[in-house]
């Protein structure tokens, strides 16, 4: 699975915003688009989110935090 477009943008602008860490930005992608990233509509809890989604968004908010932090610099 590849991240759609649209929740590759939401992790780029919500993390150029500031007001959320990785953690913080990672429970507001599962909580806010989760139909986006088609996840089952019985998902309760961030821990039952699949490893490769898993992974991509937690590649995804760190690729995005460390540009972030280049561009500070």
């Amino acid at each position: 699975m590849s991240l759609p477009r649209n929740v590759l943008q939401e992790i780029e602008s919500l993390a150029a915003c500031g007001f959320d860490n990785r953690d913080s930005l990672y429970f507001r992608i599962f909580e806010t688009m989760g139909e986006s990233l088609e996840l089952p509509d019985d998902l309760t809890h961030i821990d039952q989110v699949d490893a490769e989604t898993r992974t991509e968004l937690q590649a995804a908010i760190e690729e995005a935090f460390s540009r972030r932090e280049r561009e500070m610099q």
